[in-house]
């Protein structure tokens, strides 16, 4: 019933235990295009039956939602339309009553949200890969946040995905313009394990050969090694396709 431009539902269901007790987590979600942290034309419907106290909800919430839904980005187009609820009605009468109990239930209900969150961005407008950024090695999770939306985001980087090209030039230079300090000497790029940059110049030979097979895949991982320091950061982003053109230039509300 909340579909626009989804061509599939998104759904994700867990289960848990607290306190002797077994709870379930049901998510929903629509969202197409126009996605980007933070958030943006997205609805997504999170119910428990656990019996929680709503502070406890809230803070699960935040902290899932920083981790998920503001670590992705479709097209980098955001709107003012954009709801997460998280919402409990303490059916199972399971409630949390050690530190262990709350991070059981956190970590579940993040699980949902992931779920819910990689799912958007494989059904995003027009896309035909999923790729997660993985910036690794820098002095700040400011900095590898900086980076990762950069290069989520760059039409180049996007288009060379969708072409199948494994093009470091145009990660690099995303890289390079997401302002922030970087040492080239440093950097690192991997297409899954397949290493295409090392100081300062493209890799020929085996591994070049091993990024092409790794860009057929409809999903795999592009990992950006600063070599500064130990903070990382991750984002779920797609390619930009001829479709997702079709898909706005004729779209109306």
């Amino acid at each position: 019933a909340i579909l626009t431009t989804d061509t599939v539902p998104k759904l994700a269901f867990r289960k848990g235990k607290v306190g002797g007790r077994t709870f379930r987590i049901l998510g929903v979600a629509k969202g197409a295009g126009m996605i980007h942290p933070n958030m943006a034309t997205m609805l997504a419907f999170i119910c428990t039956d656990l019996a929680i106290a709503s502070e406890d909800l809230h803070a699960i919430l935040k902290s899932g939602v920083d981790d998920t839904f503001n670590c992705m980005s479709i097209d980098g187009d955001t709107s003012t339309n954009d709801t997460v609820l998280l919402l409990a009605n303490g059916c199972s009468q399971a409630t949390i009553e050690t530190p262990y109990d709350f991070n059981d239930v956190k970590w579940a209900v993040n699980d949902v949200m992931a779920s819910l969150a990689r799912q958007l961005v494989k059904d995003g407008e027009g896309a035909t890969k999923l790729v997660t950024l993985n910036v690794i090695g820098a002095n700040t999770e400011e900095a590898a946040k900086a980076i990762a939306s950069t290069v989520g985001q760059s039409s180049l980087v996007k288009t060379a995905i969708y072409g199948e090209d494994a093009n470091w030039g145009r990660l690099v230079a995303a890289v390079g313009r997401a302002g922030v300090p970087i040492r080239p000497d440093h950097l690192r790029i991997y297409f899954d394990d397949a290493l295409v940059f090392i100081n300062g110049q493209g890799i020929d030979g085996p591994d070049g050969t091993r990024a092409d097979a790794v860009l057929r895949q409809d999903e795999y991982v592009i990992t950006i090694d600063l070599g500064m320091g130990k903070k990382s950061a991750k984002l779920l982003t797609c390619d930009l396709s001829v479709n997702y053109v079709n898909i706005n230039a004729d779209y109306r509300t």
